[in-house]
This record gives structure tokens, sequence and C-alpha cells, in this order.
């Protein structure tokens, strides 16, 4: 979000001939702690985020609130004096530097700067590991979906995985069964893709395939997916994003002729249009820092809710115990969980040594005490692995615990014994149980109050009848 329009699209308005500052008002739609908000202000922040692909677009009203809890915040990190520490203004020192660096551009000659441009990020990439071309079947499962849906999108997601070992043609299952709806429609591929741009459950099954290969269905937090590696490269050939590369370097021509030519006209009548409000003039006069203005608003953001929200919530341990505790039953499991650790070992007496070992130490540091205890000149003789299963999650967990029973799948070779240590649980016992569930939870709660205090604390005015014109004028 930005206190004024982007670049972009002052540039669309003066070439359209939409807006020309002196002639066509733009009035103040709200005030926020004395500071005036703009109609076209406020209208490029609400088209951004309702745009075309947005799955849940909101009306002007509806999007009111949200815009205004956005500017306070705003106003407390200019309060909390964020904008004055030596890692805002090096972060924002650097951005400043790199603009300049796009601005030199207009003086190139467009193929050269294409090319270089190309030659960079293709560098880039390469050093990264290159670009993947995946396909993908997935399946959605809400991570607090009950268990029959879960079990349900298991149970359906191997039913594909055996038709495709069958042979079967992998893009038209992908267009008939996959619920990602935008790659479905191409037989699942995905756009070209590096390290690092992926869930990290996708990039590690990517990883381990060979051009052509098939991963075993595996779960993401999202739901669960199987994945085929068609094609991987170093980058892009040049001739293929050759026109929108050079498609970029025309915008910034533009917008480097328009700032330079047009952006002095606004100033100049902005100076002599008695009309318009001082803060009014040193909006629009600065328009030619509008990215600028949406970094700096960006850094301000994230610093403040990370301080007053984000960290500060994930660090009260005491105040995640009471949250946890006033709403206990809002945690309830589908189905039992299994608090502990399955391993595997390489004797008999390992495998009891292991059980004596752990009735005496915490259950988090059990892995860690394991991989000590058992592993010598690099050899490990017991194999563990630790956690809070749910049925499915672990074979051996399934089988011991669970009653669903064991397979050969479930052996870990040159580790023949095998065993569990834990307990059965209906429901969460302690916080750990679900802590990440009650720190987004909790964090939740407290932006809220700190939102209602800023509300109490800036004065708000909201002029309802610029409100109605909003898209319309």
């Amino acid at each position: 979000m930005r206190r004024t329009p982007s670049a972009l699209l002052l540039v669309g308005m003066l070439l359209t001939g939409s807006m020309v500052f002196g002639q066509t008002a733009d009035p103040v739609v709200m005030t926020i702690n004395g500071k005036a908000v703009t109609r076209s202000e406020f209208e490029y922040s609400y088209n951004k985020n309702n745009a075309a692909g947005v799955i849940d677009k909101k009306s002007v009203e509806d999007y009111l609130p949200l815009f205004v809890d956005y500017k306070l915040k705003i106003e407390a990190a200019l309060d909390a004096r964020l904008d004055t520490l030596s890692s805002f203004r090096s972060n924002l020192a650097a951005y400043r530097s790199g603009q300049a660096r796009s601005a030199m551009v207009s003086g190139m000659d467009a193929e050269v700067v294409a090319r270089s441009l190309y030659e960079d990020v293709k560098r880039r990439t390469a050093a990264n590991g290159g670009l993947y071309k995946v396909a993908q079947i997935y399946l959605h499962v809400g991570q607090r979906a009950p268990r029959s849906a879960e079990m349900a999108a298991r149970q359906r997601i191997d039913s594909i995985y055996r038709v495709l070992q069958r042979g079967d043609d992998f893009a038209a299952l992908a267009r008939r069964s996959s619920e990602d709806k935008r790659s479905a429609a191409r037989g699942g591929e995905l756009p070209w893709m590096q390290r690092g741009e992926m869930l990290a459950e996708v990039e590690t099954a990517m990883l381990a395939l060979k051009v052509g290969e098939m991963s075993r269905p595996f779960e993401s937090p999202s739901g669960f997916h199987i994945i085929k590696l068609i094609e991987k490269r170093d980058f892009l050939p040049y001739d293929s994003v050759h026109a929108d590369l050079l498609k970029w370097v025309e915008r910034q021509n533009v917008r480097k002729r328009m700032t330079g030519r047009r952006i002095r006209q606004i100033v100049e009548t902005l100076q002599t249009d008695s009309s318009r409000t001082m803060d009014d003039r040193r909006i629009i006069s600065g328009s030619r820092d509008f990215l600028m203005q949406e970094y700096r608003d960006g850094l301000l953001l994230y610093d403040i809710c990370s301080r007053r929200v984000w960290d500060s919530a994930a660090r009260d341990e005491a105040g995640l115990e009471r949250y946890f505790r006033k709403n206990k039953k809002k945690y309830r499991w589908g189905q039992p969980r299994y608090k502990g650790i399955a391993y595997y070992a390489k004797t008999k007496k390992e495998l009891k040594a292991v059980k004596k070992l752990l009735k005496t130490a915490d259950f988090n540091s059990w892995a860690d005490m394991i991989k000590r205890t058992f592993s010598q000149d690099g050899v490990t003789t017991v194999r563990a692995r630790q956690g809070l299963f749910k049925p499915g999650d672990d074979l051996l967990v399934d089988a011991k615990v669970f009653g669903n029973g064991v397979g050969r799948s479930a052996t870990v070779e040159g580790y023949p014994y095998m065993a569990v240590y834990g307990k059965k649980l209906k429901a969460p016992k302690s916080i750990d149980d679900v802590r990440h569930l009650v720190v987004a939870d909790y964090q939740e709660e407290r932006e809220k109050d700190w939102v209602n205090g800023l509300r109490k604390k800036y004065t708000v005015s909201i002029d309802r009848d610029v409100l109605q014109t909003v898209n319309k004028h």
C-alpha cells in the first residue's frame, strides 16, 4: 500500500488525459491523525488489492476499515520513531540506490540494456541451481480439516498414484483430478521455478527426481501432492524473454520521461493553486517518489508489527499459556495423536537401552540424546523419528499404537529391531502439543487489541460523500 498512486498508475493517467492537476480535483477522502488521504491514493490501494484474480474481493465499504488499520499502524511506527533507526535508513538507502540504477536505463540503448539484464539474471539463476519445470497433481486439505476429509484425500492421492504407476498419462490425470485449477488446465504444469520459490516439501521432492521421474505422494501444510520433473535448465533462451525485457526497459524510459516533464508541470500548477492544502501539494509534488514511499511504508509496517505483535506474542510464554488454558477446547483433535518416538536399532540390547535412556529425559531432548548416545566414529546404531503423530504419519507408529498393521515397508535396512516410546493422547495436554496454532491465534488476538488501541489514540475522519465517488468520477 502507498500514500500516493504508483508511478505507473500516474503515467497511465497522464497519458490518457484522465487526470490533469489543477483541472480535475483530487478530494480528501479521510484524515488520519491529522494527515490527509486523497481519493486517488485510496482508489489505488483499493484497486490494487481487488484486482482481477483476487479471490476475496471486497466492496469499498468492506475494504475501508482494512485501509484505515494499515494507516494507523504506519502512524504508530512513525510515533515510535522507527524511521530514525540506522537499520531502517540503511535499507532505504540501498533501495534508493537500486532505483537510481534503474533510472540509468533511460540513457542507454534498449537492446543493450535488455541483453545486460538477461545476462545478469541468467548468471544469478544458474548459480542458484537453474530453473525447474514441474507438473503436479494436488489435493487441498486445510490445516484444521476434519479427520474424515484428510483420510479421504490421502486415499484419493494414493489411488491416483496407483493409476499413474500403471502407466496412465500424468497430464490427463492432472486435468481431471488436481485441485489447483490453474495448473490443472495445463496438464499440471507449473511456471518455471528456481530453488527458494516453492514449498519446502515440494522442493525436497523435486530435487530428488531426475528429469521424467515422478514422486510418490507426499504431504505439505496445504495438502497432498504428486509431482513430476519435466525439464531442468540453467535459464530460458534469450529469444523467449526478449519481448518482455524490451517492454520492461520501455516502461523505465516512459517513467523517466514523464516524471521529468509532467511532474514539473504538476508542481508548478500546485504552487499557484490556492484551493489545495499544503498536504495535498506535498503529496502530489512528491509523485516522483511513489515507489520509494511504498518501500518505506513496508519497512515501517513490518518493523512495528514485529515489535508490537508477532515477536512479542511469540515470546510471551505466560500470555500463551493463559490463552491456551482459556481456549483449550478450541484445539481438540478429530482423532488421537501419539506423542513419542519411533526408533530402529541394530541389536536388541540397543533397543532396550533406548527405552531406559528416554525414561530419564524430557520429551524435547529425546532425539538429540539418542543421536549423541548411539553414534560413534560416524556409525549410528539407532535411528529415530520423534514427533506428534496422527494415524498415517508413520508406519511403525500406525502398527504399534493405532493398530493399523505393519508391512515390510515399515522396516529399515540394517536396523532389524524396532519399537516406539511415548504416550497416546486423546486431546492436547500442553501448549507444546499445538504451539504453532496457539501462537498464530494469540498473535491475531494481540493485533486486534493493539489496533483497537490505535483507533482510540488517533483521530480518524471519513468524508462519506467523497467515499461514494470512489471509482465513479
